[in-house]
């Protein structure tokens, strides 16, 4: 609905994303382990120019084969 977009835009912030089970990773699995919000980065050089590559991860998904 669009209250609930406008509401969540109205509460948006800057600042670090909580990682772990927690905030939008609250209760998520992978594969039956807990999963959550994770990330990482590297820095890479190409034609003598370096960059910052980042990732975020929501993981949840899977189940392990019994």
């Amino acid at each position: 609905m669009a209250e609930h977009a406008i509401a969540a835009l109205d509460r948006a912030r800057g600042g670090p994303v909580e990682l772990g089970s927690v905030g939008g990773g609250t209760g998520m699995i992978c594969y039956d382990f807990k999963g959550g919000n994770g990330s990482a980065s590297r820095l890479v050089t190409i034609a003598g120019m370096r960059y910052t590559l980042g990732v975020f991860l929501q993981a949840n998904f899977g189940a392990r084969s019994s």
